[in-house]
């Protein structure tokens, strides 16, 4: 996946657009200075700006797998794009992450981009720990190890 060109594609079409955006998941703990492995990137986005985001999406060269009231996934039509998905934020706290996220630089400083709080990342990885058994008991042998 390249990264960078990600982020040059979408950021500026979502600036346009006026799109509130921020980065969650692994790629957010990056940008809070910590370490990990990421595949995909992770973004949460105002239920108001759903359906500008799927356009902006699909005129990248992305193609949307899978959409609900909580969630879109897209997948790049060349690999180089890899994979995006929007957490959508319907419901107080997720509208209240969003705007407490604070704007940092990513990629050595290329862009910046609203990150949500490491709290509020911890909340999420809690959610979706409590929301999939897999994902809760993968993260309890973790603990024990």
């Amino acid at each position: 996946m390249d990264l960078d060109l990600v982020f040059k594609n979408i950021l500026e079409l979502f600036q346009k657009e006026k799109i509130n955006v921020a980065i969650i998941g692994d790629f957010a703990l990056q940008a809070s200075g910590m370490t990990r492995a990421t595949q995909d990137i992770d973004m949460l986005v105002l239920i108001d700006d759903k359906e500008k985001v799927k356009k902006i999406m699909l005129s990248q060269r992305f193609e949307l797998r899978h959409e609900s009231k909580d969630v879109m996934n897209f997948f790049g039509i060349v690999p180089v794009l890899g994979r995006v998905d929007f957490i959508i934020a319907h419901r107080k706290y997720a509208r209240d992450m969003l705007k407490k996220s604070i704007e940092k630089e990513i990629l050595n400083g290329k862009f910046k981009i609203k990150v949500i709080t490491i709290e509020d990342q911890i909340g999420f990885k809690v959610q979706s720990s409590t929301n999939d058994k897999e994902r809760y008991d993968r993260h309890r042998m973790v603990d024990k190890v």
